[in-house]
């Protein structure tokens, strides 16, 4: 039985997708390395550490280490979400009705911390969110599932007891690998992608999440 919500946070929480790539794109043309949108989108859901090893392998630049570039990235990140974060349709009303129910919930995000806190201040979540995981402090990031088994022991709960809100592939792939339950509410031009077929429901808003929908896993 469905006892705790696990929810990823970029591009299902907040609309950071967008942000993202327009920070990446900014950042890596200080060293000389030219993004689209749609090279972004290859990395969407990955640590930004991972992101930047990524690119770094495919294009080396010099002038910043890969460390620094990380650190760069998420400063700009910071303060965009710290400026301009807003909840995404149906957020608010979802956490709120999970947490009327006695749902546990955690965020568990690839985003460090940092950007973990802003955006939980920034929508005013901590009274009604109780855990917070960062992918930065795990061996591994999404697709792999650690983040997500976390997420399950500081709630005290097992994975099988939970259901993970996510809009990315990486995301969705690593809540199955945990063995839970995952609702996927990608992005308009994801939303028919095949791939997302592995989860076990797909919505294309949060609006339309219905409490029954869950009440019989």
């Amino acid at each position: 039985m469905i006892n705790a919500v696990i929810f990823d946070m970029d591009g299902l929480l907040v609309d950071s997708e967008p942000t993202w790539r327009k920070v990446e794109i900014a950042c890596f043309a200080k060293v000389g390395l030219t993004l689209t949108e749609d090279d972004c989108k290859q990395t969407m859901g990955l640590r930004i550490d991972e992101v930047v090893d990524y690119w770094f392998e495919k294009h080396p630049w010099e002038g910043m280490t890969t460390a620094e570039m990380t650190t760069y990235i998420v400063d700009e990140m910071e303060r965009e979400l710290r400026e301009n974060a807003v909840p995404m349709p149906g957020v608010m009303e979802v956490i709120q009705q999970l947490k009327n129910e006695g749902y546990k919930m955690a965020i568990a995000s690839s985003s460090q911390m940092r950007l973990i806190d802003a955006v939980m201040e920034k929508l005013d979540l901590d009274q009604l969110i109780g855990v917070r995981c960062s992918a930065e402090t795990e061996d591994y990031g999404k697709p792999h599932p650690a983040v997500f088994i976390t997420a399950a022991h500081w709630m005290n709960t097992n994975p099988e007891n939970c259901v993970v809100f996510e809009d990315s592939l990486h995301g969705v792939v690593a809540a199955k690998a945990a063995k839970m339950k995952c609702i996927a509410v990608p992005d308009e031009v994801d939303y028919k992608k095949p791939q997302f077929a592995i989860a076990d429901q797909l919505l294309k808003s949060l609006k339309d999440f219905d409490l029954n929908s869950i009440l019989g896993w």
